[in-house]
């Protein structure tokens, strides 16, 4: 019975020293794990999604009563680089700059009309929230208080920290196609998402120029990396959920879906 108890305790120890290299694999390997990064630095999850909602326009979380400062961010934002194609408003949101990716001049916009050759946040994960709010209120970022209060500023550094997910690996490894199962993802998008995106993804016309279209499925195909960040956090100012609580798998597989929907009347 004795050497029971000690062949237990043996084969304890081992899976023990096991399961601790691999708790330390993945801290080096994969600092992007939201687990990890929430767990060590204890931000709620609530927290985080709206930190992910001011990424992606914080102008949406200004007060009414503030509303008339917003005249001060019509004029593009002044480190905002004049080279570069975007003009007015859209310059103060953080995706401007940074990517939907996270990743800036080394992610999708390395080219194109967004390209600015700012770098991304995404060597940010894990930094002190302190550290990140300074960044916020830099001569750089030009941030204030009226604009973003200190609540909201928190919430976006504890997105910047915790908040970002790997965009790699949605995709298939080498490929630009996502790695997910359409047939699996459609009972997901027809009972979480389409009462607002409708069966086919046409119920809301994103456009907004006349007589042009931009429904779910071209978003889907033309900028997924803004669908991804969306399905992760929602969109500013809307009632559409988070879907964080689902796998990564089981976001891909909505992803994978929505690619198959229309994209044209």
């Amino acid at each position: 019975m004795i050497r029971s108890l000690l062949t237990k305790k043996s084969s304890i120890q081992k899976k023990y020293f096991v399961l601790k290299y691999l708790i330390m694999f993945s801290v080096l390997f994969f600092p992007h794990s939201n687990a990890f990064c929430q767990e060590i630095e204890n931000f709620d999850l609530p927290s985080i999604i709206r930190g992910g909602k001011l990424y992606d326009n914080w102008l949406a979380f200004v007060p009414k009563e503030k509303q008339h400062l917003i005249s001060k961010v019509r004029k593009s934002h002044p480190s905002y680089p004049k080279n570069s194609k975007q003009n007015g408003i859209t310059t103060w949101r953080c995706k401007e700059c940074h990517g939907w990716d996270y990743k800036g001049v080394s992610g999708a916009y390395k080219t194109g009309s967004h390209y600015t050759g700012i770098i991304g946040i995404d060597k940010y994960t894990g930094r002190k929230t302190d550290e990140v709010m300074q960044i916020l209120r830099d001569s750089t970022h030009k941030i204030s208080g009226d604009m973003i209060s200190q609540e909201n500023a928190k919430s976006l550094a504890a997105f910047v920290i915790a908040g970002q997910v790997e965009m790699d690996d949605y995709f298939k490894p080498g490929t630009s196609k996502i790695d997910g199962n359409a047939n699996r993802g459609k009972p997901f998008f027809q009972t979480l998402c389409s009462s607002c995106h409708g069966l086919d993804g046409r119920l809301i016309n994103f456009s907004v120029k006349i007589n042009e279209y931009e429904f779910l499925g071209s978003i889907g195909k033309k900028n997924v990396w803004e669908l991804i960040h969306k399905i992760r956090n929602g969109q500013p100012d809307e009632k559409m959920i988070s879907l964080r609580a689902l796998t990564l798998q089981q976001q891909k597989d909505i992803v994978a879906y929505i690619q198959t929907l229309p994209d044209k009347p």
